[in-house]
């Protein structure tokens, strides 16, 4: 069992990490995108959290992802800060990421070269896009954009069990997941993708779920998603 060596080479890079920014070396913040659970896009999310964890300021963070990402690409950018004379490439967002920087999460517009973008036309609408949405709002633990991304009389099954669903609708959905979200930091659970395949509108997950430290696994289910007009209509899980 690796976990406890992983667990504890996690810590020793996030000390390293606090031991680098406090000593004025330039870091930029980045993550290894591509391997297995790890999903370009959402990782993003899990790397400023983790670096948050680390003990570094939030507007240390800001500064990691942005101008010190942009150096660590060019010598002499013209990206990366607000100031006259560089590119007008922004994000508009809705909480303060100086106050928290999961507050990078409330997305709204994204400026490229001065023009606006609405962050939706951004990635295709795919039903895997739409699931992984879905996902990413779960582990941010978001009832609105969770539940958005489901159709208004969503099914939801288990497998094997009875036919009948064991949520239908909107308002179930909400009322299950509401308490789940609401729950102390410490009863509070992320579930990360092990393998995916995509068949048409089906997406099915293999999802492993353990609690915000990272710990121990609470949770193992294969899902099994439909989507259908641009929302998740079904769900199936296999535990």
């Amino acid at each position: 069992d690796g976990r406890p060596a992983a667990g504890e080479r996690l810590r020793l890079a996030q000390r390293n990490a606090k031991a680098l920014v406090d000593a004025g070396v330039r870091v930029a913040m980045g993550t290894d995108a591509g391997n297995v659970g790890t999903l370009h896009g959402g990782s993003v999310y899990r790397e400023l959290e983790l670096l948050a964890q680390a003990g570094i300021e939030p507007h240390q963070i800001v500064q990691m992802a942005t101008w010190n990402a942009a150096h660590a690409l060019q010598k002499s950018p013209n990206f990366g800060v607000i100031r006259p004379g560089t590119a007008a490439d922004l994000l508009v967002l809705t909480k303060n990421p100086l106050e928290d920087v999961n507050h990078i999460s409330s997305l709204t517009t994204v400026y490229r070269q001065g023009q606006a973008l609405d962050r939706r036309t951004l990635i295709p609408r795919t039903p895997e896009a739409i699931v992984q949405e879905q996902l990413e709002a779960y582990n941010r633990h978001d009832l609105t954009a969770f539940a958005a991304t489901f159709s208004r009389d969503v099914e939801v099954y288990d497998l094997p069990g009875p036919s009948n669903p064991r949520i239908r609708g909107m308002d179930q959905l909400r009322r299950r997941y509401g308490p789940l979200f609401s729950r102390p930091a410490d009863q509070r659970i992320r579930c990360q993708v092990v393998d995916r395949m995509v068949e048409g509108g089906f997406v099915i997950d293999q999802e492993r779920c353990r609690g915000l430290d990272g710990g121990v696994i609470r949770a193992q289910a294969t899902a099994i998603y439909y989507v259908e007009d641009g929302q998740i209509s079904k769900v199936w899980f296999a535990r």
